[in-house]
């Protein structure tokens, strides 16, 4: 009897790597579909819990699916993609239907079957320049969202040197007292910065109600955050900081040239 357990993960990249298409050089395969408008919204080259985060976010303005395409799928870019639809709606109608028995707001991520993308044109319910504005307004939050998503996860998981709630309740969950005080990260935030932020990309109705709403919370809960996780998530998302918030000066860890020491700077 062969008792030597199967080792695939020493054999072979696995199963996984379907769902990477980078692995057969596909560009812009991760994808947030609009069952109820019948297009793709925005696509994205480079990570799939990125867009599926974003699609989270974007749930309470419109259902969404996130799509993971194939091999032969048409290439799209986010100035294609709301010309591209699906063919086949038998699973989809729970995430577009108007029918308020069928329709979800959560959202799913699927691989995309075969051969059902097709190129269809500008939506016609969108035709009208209003109307037309709105869509491409949906769009553009939608992409801010998800540049807003890389920024913050990006940041916080480079710079936050406090992430004790997350081991603690993983790892040694019901083993520490209830009154031990944990944090998510070295902001002030209860929930931790990311899962502020992201509350802030979900209750807004523009990007400018957003960028305002996220200013005033780095102000609330990181004003002496000496991580620099907020000078990074600017610095990410590719605009200056707000003019209170650059006033409060660098933060975080640099050298001391003179003698290659480590310290503070708040």
């Amino acid at each position: 009897m062969n008792t030597v357990p199967n080792k695939p993960w020493l054999e072979d990249e696995g199963l996984h790597k379907t769902f990477y298409p980078i692995s057969w050089h596909k560009q812009n395969s991760y994808t947030i579909f609009s069952p109820g408008i019948d297009r793709f919204l925005i696509v994205d080259n480079y990570d799939p819990w990125m867009v599926y985060e974003t699609g989270k976010v974007l749930s309470s303005k419109v259902s969404n699916i996130i799509y993971i395409l194939d091999k032969v799928t048409p290439d799209m870019s986010n100035e294609t993609c709301l010309n591209f639809s699906t063919l086949h709606k038998r699973n989809e109608s729970g995430w577009g239907s108007p029918n308020i028995m069928t329709h979800r707001q959560s959202v799913t991520m699927s691989k995309i079957p075969k051969d059902i993308v097709i190129e269809r044109g500008w939506p016609i319910d969108f035709v009208s320049d209003d109307r037309k504005q709105t869509l491409l307004k949906l769009q553009e939050y939608a992409l801010f969202s998800l540049r807003v998503i890389y920024a913050i996860t990006l940041s916080v998981n480079f710079r936050n040197f406090f992430p004790e709630k997350e081991y603690l309740d993983v790892f040694f969950h019901n083993q520490y007292p209830e009154d031990f005080k944990s944090r998510h990260d070295i902001t002030k935030a209860e929930q931790g910065i990311t899962a502020v932020i992201k509350t802030i990309l979900y209750e807004s109705n523009s990007i400018d109600e957003a960028l305002t709403l996220i200013a005033d919370a780095w102000l609330k809960y990181a004003k002496d955050d000496p991580s620099g996780i907020r000078q990074s998530f600017y610095k990410i998302l590719g605009i200056e900081q707000p003019v209170e918030l650059k006033s409060l000066g660098p933060a975080g860890f640099i050298k001391d040239r003179n003698n290659g020491q480590t310290m503070w700077v708040v």
